[in-house]
């Protein structure tokens, strides 16, 4: 029963990260992110001069977010 329960989170995480809903953590660098479910690589543009040529996600980390909703007119705010 337990192996049945497993294999059906491992669908519902794929299907979570297919569908962009992935559960991004913070490693190594600031700025690089990974997906706990799937395992996909994420960079903030901003914190990273030069960009790999390996394709991967792109993130703003929480300090460039911030500094992203600050300057965006209150009316335009979620």
């Amino acid at each position: 029963m337990t192996d049945c329960h497993t294999s059906t989170q491992d669908v519902h995480a794929r299907q979570s990260c297919a569908q962009g809903q992935h559960r991004w953590r913070s490693i190594w660098r600031e700025g690089e992110f990974v997906c706990l479910r799937c395992g996909m690589r994420a960079l903030c543009p901003r914190c990273l001069l030069v960009l790999p040529g390996t394709p991967v996600a792109l993130l703003l980390c929480a300090r460039h977010r911030a500094q992203e909703q600050e300057q965006q007119p209150k009316g335009a705010r979620a």
